[in-house]
């Protein structure tokens, strides 16, 4: 057994282009679904070729860098016809530090830019791509209590990463957000009980009356939150 601390993190598309039949002797006035898809394709592997040439030579993870990939496509109606449909998956592996919002935002625009050249031949023709799966990557943790853990129970005391998603990422990104969302509702605690002295203050006035109908919010338990004290005093 041995102790994985980072995985890829993927982002994936079901890629459906549309296009324009009519007959290949007159193919200009037609947009073909497979050679506009073969444009976003040839565009995946752009991107590898960059990728590649920017690799950190320090990175973990083989291959060193996010990789794009379709492994399966289909469409078409005759071979002389131009095609009207084209229907790949086209996905990324993503390392830990490469966000999949950056991938997401430069696909839609490459999306976006093969399409309008598409509807300049014919506004029927369009590409549609819908998003599949997002699973986020992990990045080796620093004296993580869990890595430790694992390693006193295995004895691997090596470095291990892989270039594929598991769960432990999604479990991450989900204990990051509940980390965000206890700071948020910690401020405003903080706030609400501010709020409220400053009313007590302001109502009590000198001779001291009582306060009532008051609301506050405080901690039940971490990530826990009640609202309390009503008709305070």
């Amino acid at each position: 057994m041995k102790t994985i601390t980072g995985h890829k993190g993927g982002i994936g598309w079901d890629t459906h282009v549309r296009g324009f039949e009519v007959h290949s002797s007159i193919m200009h006035r037609g947009v073909s679904a497979i050679m506009e898809g073969a444009r976003l394709i040839q565009w995946a592997n752009d991107v590898n070729a960059e990728n590649a040439a920017a690799a950190d030579p320090d990175s973990p993870f083989d291959p060193p860098y996010t990789t794009a990939h379709v492994g399966m496509i289909e469409g078409g109606t005759a071979h002389n016809i131009t095609a009207k449909d084209c229907r790949f998956v086209l996905s990324f592996r993503c390392v830990p530090t490469d966000p999949s919002e950056m991938w997401r935002a430069r696909f839609q625009a490459e999306v976006a830019r093969i399409e309008k050249a598409m509807k300049v031949v014919h506004p029927s023709a369009h590409i549609d791509a819908v998003e599949r799966w997002d699973v986020p990557g992990l990045a080796p943790e620093v004296d993580g209590e869990a890595e430790a853990l694992v390693r006193s129970l295995t004895g691997d005391n090596a470095t291990h990463v892989v270039s594929f998603g598991t769960e432990a990422g999604q479990h991450h990104r989900e204990l990051r957000s509940d980390e965000q969302r206890s700071k948020r509702h910690r401020r405003l605690h903080r706030l609400r009980s501010s709020r409220l002295r400053d009313a007590h203050q302001s109502r009590s006035g000198a001779d001291g009356a009582d306060v009532t109908g008051s609301t506050a919010l405080i901690i039940a338990d971490e990530g826990s939150y009640v609202s309390y004290l009503e008709g305070c005093t």
